[in-house]
């Protein structure tokens, strides 16, 4: 490992902690970790803290880096503050507050891709000044295809659960648009736009993947009423269900292929960082001898 690649890994878990943040969009009987919380936390607090990696790199990027430092900054408040209203620990159990849904998905989307523009344009400059190591790029692309296919199934489950409220919505209005139909309307809409984003900034091409991205455009365009299907709202039901299959499979086959280079990264980073650990502490050594060495009495 080299001083670039490692320098990417630093900014790289940052996209980790995005992505792990949408644990918290999935309802969960038995809760959700708190120690795990408190992990991503302090991991995410201690990566946008002065003088680490990222926070030179916005130092670097001026007007534009502080313009990112400031959405990490609201995501941070909004979800791993300590007066976080969307997700926090109360009463030793971490509280997720539904309403916020969209706005983690706003915040989770657009940075997770900053992010990741920003590894690329370094792995570009490594490529550049032949220093790139072929298991950085391997990464990145693991990472990727599990990313989208894990954010593409929590939003089309939020673009389900919404399209049920807001049919509900019309019911209780008597097939009439009411303040309540169209604000659900409208975090629908948004929530369309996040899939699309996530979708639309993807090169991967396996055919399950495609599959579930074929698949679910043809839901959206039935729920929009754009197209028609045979069997009403039955055979919509279970198309949607097929729909949330397909990226479940997708999600299990592309975070196995994704742990196994990452645990391999993280492995060469903790033996990088020993190594640089033993070299400071050598040169250290030798130059105290060296100073000591000038201190001793010269013969006359």
């Amino acid at each position: 490992m080299n001083n670039i690649t490692r320098y990417v890994m630093d900014i790289y878990q940052i996209g980790c902690i995005l992505r792990d943040t949408l644990e918290y969009l999935v309802p969960k009987k038995d809760g959700y970790s708190v120690d795990l919380y408190r992990q991503r936390q302090a991991i995410l607090k201690n990566h946008l803290a002065p003088n680490h990696a990222f926070d030179r790199f916005l130092n670097d990027n001026k007007e534009a880096g502080e313009k990112i430092r400031n959405n990490f900054n609201d995501f941070f408040d909004l979800v791993y503050g300590d007066e976080s209203r969307a997700v926090f620990i109360e009463s030793e159990k971490v509280v997720v507050d539904n309403g916020y849904f969209t706005q983690i998905l706003d915040y989770v989307v657009g940075l997770h891709e900053t992010i990741t523009d920003i590894c690329k344009g370094f792995i570009k400059h490594a490529e550049e000044i032949k220093q790139l190591e072929p298991d950085l790029t391997v990464l990145m692309d693991r990472d990727d295809h599990f990313y989208r296919c894990l954010a593409s199934l929590i939003i089309t489950d939020q673009v389900h659960r919404l399209f049920v409220e807001y049919n509900k919505s019309i019911r209780e209005a008597k097939g009439q648009k009411s303040p309540q139909s169209n604000f659900i309307n409208n975090e629908l809409n948004k929530n369309l736009g996040f899939y699309r984003f996530v979708i639309q900034h993807s090169n991967y091409q396996d055919d399950i993947y495609q599959l579930a991205v074929s698949k679910t455009e043809h839901v959206i365009e039935v729920m929009g009423g754009k197209e028609k299907l045979e069997g009403g709202g039955e055979a919509l039901r279970k198309e949607i269900l097929n729909v949330h299959s397909l990226w479940s499979k997708n999600v299990a086959l592309n975070e196995v292929e994704w742990r196994q280079i990452y645990q391999k990264m993280v492995n060469d980073v903790v033996a990088f960082d020993k190594e640089m650990i033993e070299k400071r502490k050598a040169q250290q050594a030798s130059g105290e001898q060296k100073a000591e060495s000038s201190d001793e009495p010269k013969a006359n």
